[in-house]
């Protein structure tokens, strides 16, 4: 079940008496979810579903080598300590998300950035930053930043119209097509290339497809 898009709202863009008259778990429904995936795809957040609001989200980063970690979702709020190290029971530097002396955090942003902060091991892990400084562990050590948060919505507008064009376009193609429910999965990939050329998707990659470091 979509969150970017709910079912109802699917059903009222097409507005046909078939679409409006299929029950929840039908193809309308699993074109959508199929449409969507490939948009996550493109936006290369495969992992990164969009979703509604979540309260107290714990994402593990592996080291930055920087003054920056990028989380997942627009944050909320972040009040929890964040943890470095391998070990989130026992880590080597617990910084204060709250003190603005150790941890910048700007609502609706996915960037925390580092300032200071001071720990048993600070001047180990800092000596990693290539240019010095305070950073969040060493660059791409598997687990070390530990970061527990409240996410804002992620239901960008530009993504939600461009899966619901996706999807209009292919539920109605089936009807012409004819095509049988077994037989959907073939349809929605031989689609595929005409959905990414709407000019909806294209916006929508444009403004909101996310680099390989964020």
């Amino acid at each position: 079940m979509s969150d970017l898009v709910p079912y109802t709202e699917i059903q009222a863009f097409i507005n046909t008496p078939k679409a409006l008259a299929e029950a929840p778990g039908n193809v309308l429904e699993r074109t959508l979810d199929q449409v969507e995936a490939f948009l996550l795809e493109d936006l290369n957040r495969n992992q990164i579903p969009f979703q509604e609001e979540e309260l107290a989200r714990t994402e593990i980063h592996d080291g930055t080598g920087s003054s920056s970690v990028w989380l997942d979702y627009p944050i909320a709020a972040a009040t929890d300590p964040i943890l470095l190290g391998h070990d989130a029971a026992n880590p080597e530097e617990t910084l204060d998300p709250t003190d603005p002396t150790e941890i910048i955090v700007l609502v609706g942003d996915r960037r925390i950035r580092r300032v200071g902060g001071s720990g048993g091991t600070l001047g180990l892990v800092s000596r990693r930053r290539r240019n010095g400084g305070p950073c969040f562990g060493p660059w791409a050590e598997p687990g070390f930043v530990h970061v527990t948060y409240d996410t804002q919505d992620d239901l960008p507008g530009p993504a939600q119209l461009a899966v619901l064009r996706g999807t209009t376009l292919i539920y109605n193609q089936r009807g012409i097509e004819e095509t049988t429910s077994h037989r959907l999965p073939d349809l929605t990939l031989k689609l595929k290339s005409f959905i990414t050329e709407m000019p909806e998707w294209m916006v929508a990659v444009k403004l909101l497809r996310r680099h390989t470091l964020g």
